[in-house]
């Protein structure tokens, strides 16, 4: 990008390339609301271009030091997961498909204070090989958006298979797409149930515990706090 354009770049309604807003849509305003929340934080936000080359963007904003490798957020979960649970989920298995590592490390604490033994993936391909492999889960925790394949092509393939187990497999969707098409668009491919994202403790031992006892393996929870 040029000098000029750089200069007017984080304005309003404004974008480098006027033909980028009829190609690709657009307001030019995400740069502007980009830069009004990183000086809201106290921080700042840069580019630097090379025209016909690339740009980078940048930004700092002032955090506080972390010397754990989990971070706030896991700590945090660790803390409210920290209240005794009773449960009667027995010997069940539960598939997860999740590729981001937070909500991997955030299901895991979970499903352990659960008491559920569980295997992880990273995406719908995986889910679909090891459920195929003839390895036995009694539900599937199935994240919609992944690479390779997503979990709503993950979902009908299991369920176009001609079996009987799979017809029956509960797979809950995990998503953070909540409006009514997209939890449609969910039950349309095969999916049972939805559950929102960041997903709660509660909610999904409300969620295994309902599905659990419909395919026979009877769980409840007595006492879960979060």
């Amino acid at each position: 990008m040029s000098e000029d354009t750089i200069q007017r770049l984080f304005r309003p309604f404004s974008q480098a390339d006027a033909s980028t807003a009829r190609k690709f849509g657009g307001t030019g305003l995400g740069l502007s609301i980009a830069k009004k929340l990183v000086e809201l934080m106290g921080g700042r936000i840069a580019v630097s271009s090379t025209e016909g080359v690339g740009s980078v963007f940048a930004f700092t904003i002032p955090l506080p030091h972390v010397d754990e490798t989990e971070g706030i957020l896991v700590r945090a979960l660790s803390r409210e997961l920290s209240t005794p649970t009773s449960s009667n989920f027995g010997n069940v298995r539960v598939l997860v498909a999740e590729d981001n590592h937070v909500n991997q490390m955030i299901a895991t604490k979970m499903l352990q204070k659960l008491g559920i033994a569980f295997t992880i993936v990273e995406n719908g391909r995986e889910a679909l090989e090891v459920v195929m492999s003839g390895t036995q889960y009694d539900l599937i925790l199935m994240d919609c958006q992944m690479p390779d394949m997503d979990g709503y092509e993950a979902t009908r393939l299991i369920r176009v298979a001609h079996d009987r187990r799979y017809a029956d497999l509960p797979i809950i969707a995990m998503s953070a797409n909540v409006l009514p098409a997209d939890k449609a668009r969910c039950f349309e491919v095969g999916m049972s149930d939805h559950i929102g994202k960041p997903v709660k403790a509660t909610q999904l031992a409300s969620v295994l515990e309902k599905w659990l006892k419909r395919v026979g393996r009877v769980g409840s929870v007595e006492s879960l706090r979060i």
